[in-house]
Parts: structure tokens; sequence; C-alpha cells
């Protein structure tokens, strides 16, 4: 499901960074214990604030753009989700996450 959603996009750079940005994501959905589709809301909070805490390959963290762009991704594959089941009653986990400034 994750492929489809990625394919969609037709920039190859967008799919690039949505993969790294989903990685993450099931990253830190492993460390909980629970499957990336389960993720509530509480958890895309939880998962916010753990994006302040990683750090990149050079050891610097995450700038507030690339938290962005991990929180869109995440949002927008849940987007993609709840489409292809047609459920337009459960709320995006990521639609009330705040996004960090840059």
């Amino acid at each position: 499901m994750a492929a489809d959603w990625i394919g969609r996009y037709p920039s190859v750079n967008t799919q690039r960074s949505y993969i790294r940005s989903f990685r993450v994501l099931v990253n830190f959905a492993r460390q909980c214990g629970i499957h990336p589709l389960e993720l509530g809301q509480e958890h895309a909070q939880q998962f916010a604030m753990h994006l302040a805490t990683l750090a990149r390959r050079d050891g610097k963290q995450f700038s507030a753009t690339t938290r962005q762009l991990i929180l869109s991704a995440a949002s927008t594959f849940y987007q993609h989700w709840y489409l292809l089941r047609e459920d337009f009653r459960t709320e995006n986990p990521f639609a009330s996450v705040p996004r960090p400034r840059s």
C-alpha cells in the first residue's frame, strides 16, 4: 500500500523524500510496538515530539523544514489509506498535529 501511495507522485525527488519519511514513521511505530496503521492521534503527537529528538547521520538534529516534510508525508499517507478504504469517517491522526515553524 505504501508503494501505491508513493507511486502516485510523479517527481522522483518527492518519492524519495516520502520513502525516507515513511521509514522514520515505521521505525517509530515499531518502537511503540504497534503497526503503523494503528497509530492514533496521541501517537501522532508523540511522533512529532520524537522527530525533535532524532539526529541525522551527521549527528545534527532534523531541521524544522525536514520535520514539517516528515509530518506532511505521514498525513498524506493516512489520507491515501482512508481514501482506499473509503473510510471518510476516520480522522487522519496527523491532521491536528502542529507543524514546526521553519
